[in-house]
């Protein structure tokens, strides 16, 4: 197995990916509450009339601004949910690699029994949830 330096770049650059995908959420989230007010202030208003040319318009506006914030507010939620912090992406690099290692379970039993017994009481402890 090599890491390249590109490899050790995405590793370093993957929280703040994440930092992005979460503020990316939180940004968009509030743009969702301000749409929700703006919608109910035009109706209202009464400005549903699609015989308007200025409701209509004002319409055709509302529907682009809640298709984008949706759409970013989307991009946000899936890139926090799937892009792994660093410590998550080292641990699917490099845990397989070291378990599968002819070296470690041959040579140095112990230390891969204490291994593979410290991943899973670090497993337990975190639950299924990243507490960092």
């Amino acid at each position: 197995m090599t890491i390249t330096p590109a490899t050790m770049y995405w590793f370093t650059r993957l929280d703040n990916i994440h930092c992005f995908c979460n503020v990316l959420c939180l940004l968009f989230g509030l743009g969702i509450i301000i749409m929700i007010v703006a919608t109910v202030a035009t109706a209202a208003d009464g400005c549903y009339d699609e015989t308007n040319p200025h409701c209509r318009r004002n319409l055709k506006f509302l529907k682009k601004i809640w298709m984008t914030v949706c759409g970013f507010l989307l991009f946000g939620i899936l890139g926090a949910i799937f892009v792994p912090t660093s410590k998550q992406m080292a641990m699917i690099y490099v845990v397989p690699q070291i378990t599968e290692s002819q070296v470690v379970k041959q040579d140095i039993p112990e230390l891969y029994d204490l291994g593979v017994n410290a991943l899973k009481d670090w497993l337990k402890q975190t639950k299924g949830g990243d507490n960092e």
